[in-house]
């Protein structure tokens, strides 16, 4: 494969890709920077983020060998198999870790003030 064509599949790849991949950048950024005022949260949202980024990344592995014909060899359909269930393992991983995020934490809200 020349570098030409490994270019191009790059470019594929980041034309569908880069909407989720700017949400989980976002989504550490953010996360980054409320480390100090709530560490638990921002450490598993960062982290939720993180996973998911690195899961979508694996996507570019398949496109990579789905479009440079090397998925046509019998040992390429398991390893791609492979790959997808572990991307979709950590995905879930990570998700459920920016779901946790979101209730670890919290703080009970004050009783409203007696009147009377």
């Amino acid at each position: 494969m020349n570098e030409t064509s490994t270019v191009t599949i790059l470019l594929e790849w980041l034309m569908y890709s880069w909407p989720s991949l700017i949400t989980y950048l976002i989504g550490i950024i953010v996360a980054a920077m409320h480390l100090t005022k709530s560490p638990r949260p921002a450490l598993m949202a960062l982290a939720g983020c993180g996973l998911c980024g690195v899961a979508h990344l694996a996507g570019l592995l398949q496109h990579v060998l789905i479009r440079g014909q090397l998925a046509v060899l019998p040992e390429a359909t398991l390893f791609l198999g492979m790959i997808s269930w572990i991307s979709s393992f950590m995905y879930v991983a990570g998700f459920g870790l920016v779901f946790v995020a979101v209730f670890t934490d919290r703080r009970r809200p004050e009783p409203p003030p007696e009147i009377g």
